[in-house]
């Protein structure tokens, strides 16, 4: 199954220019359930460390593509860890993998990385094909990838990030699957809210109760964000 050029353009949802982080980056390779190799970005919190990012860039692009929200999350003392799927520009396997082959690529690289990562809860964050991979970790009701077996949803995912999440995409991701997410979650368009997610994981990822209200309080000035919780 393919995948139009307009629906490419929807998940890609404005990939960002690469522009390089202040953090410092460090790459390491993981073995999927498939067996192939997963190159995955890490960034350390600044400070000590009060919560794990597992973060899944737009179609067509990478993580270090993002330095704004690299940033902005290693400074509020998170740690960041980013794999580079197969869609990207970046890979050097991509042309391998057409249309919806990298659906199943993108899950099997999320589900290594929670393997790897010692933390018992993490936060799940995405920009646009991303953000779905994010959303769909998190509990929505997505498309089943080819070849991957048992509950998409990542039980140690207690919150998602969610930046410019595409429509509706027919055979991946329907309306209703949407309604399904199993936590809090926080979807916005991605140049407003680097800033606004740092309060949404101090208040989900920390379980602050002050955060909440600050982030209520935040989301009452911007029409861009939405916050739902389950």
């Amino acid at each position: 199954m393919l995948l139009t050029r307009r629906q490419m353009l929807a998940l890609a949802g404005g990939m960002l220019a690469p522009v390089v982080s202040s953090a410092a980056e460090s790459i390491i390779r993981l073995t999927t359930a498939g067996g192939r190799q997963s190159s995955v970005s890490f960034w350390r919190s600044r400070d000590r460390s009060r919560g794990t990012i597992l973060f899944s860039h737009g179609a067509a692009s990478s993580p270090n593509k993002y330095p704004d929200l690299v940033d902005a999350w290693t400074r509020a003392d998170y740690d960041v860890w980013a794999p580079l799927h197969v869609d990207s520009i970046a890979h050097p396997e991509t042309s391998r993998f057409a249309g919806f082959a990298s659906w199943t690529a993108r899950i099997e690289d999320m589900r290594a990385l929670a393997k790897h990562v010692r933390a018992k809860k993490v936060i799940a964050a995405g920009h646009s094909y991303g953000a779905l991979v994010a959303l769909t970790i998190g509990g929505v009701n997505a498309a089943q990838p080819a070849g991957v077996v048992g509950p998409l949803r990542i039980a140690k995912v207690q919150a998602v990030i969610a930046f410019s999440p595409p429509a509706p995409v027919p055979d991946l991701i329907t309306a209703e699957g949407y309604k399904t997410l199993a936590g809090p979650a926080q979807t916005a368009q991605l140049h407003t809210a680097a800033e606004i997610s740092t309060v949404f994981l101090d208040a989900y990822g920390a379980n602050q109760s002050r955060a909440r209200k600050a982030l209520t309080a935040r989301l009452s000035d911007t029409g861009t964000v939405i916050l739902r919780t389950k």
